[in-house]
């Protein structure tokens, strides 16, 4: 990894590697950078992602933070894997934006 250490990144990794294999959904609060080099991550290790969201919030309303956050949102599966993710923006009522590594 390159970059500051972030534990919760860290946390992430482990857990994503330890349920490979398994079919499980998973959901958690983490800043948005996070997010997506944990996923970035798991698709480099193939980790069977089968479906990933990134429900973005606003951190200054709910938590007074300034921070680019979210509820990353993710779904193992050991037959699937895509390399895509969504991501949704707080109050809008437009379809979620794809993204794709």
């Amino acid at each position: 990894m390159e970059g500051p250490f972030d534990v919760s990144e860290w946390m992430f990794l482990r857990l994503l590697e330890s349920l490979d294999g398994r079919t499980v959904t998973l959901a958690m609060l983490c800043e948005a950078a996070v997010g997506r080099k944990v996923l970035s991550h798991a698709w480099e290790q193939e980790i069977s992602i089968g479906q990933a969201e990134m429900h973005r919030i606003d951190a200054r309303e709910n938590f007074g933070s300034t921070v680019d956050a979210g509820l990353l949102v993710w779904s193992l599966t050991p037959t699937t894997q895509t390399r895509d993710y969504i991501t949704y923006d707080p109050g809008s009522n437009q379809p979620g934006t794809a993204h794709s590594f």
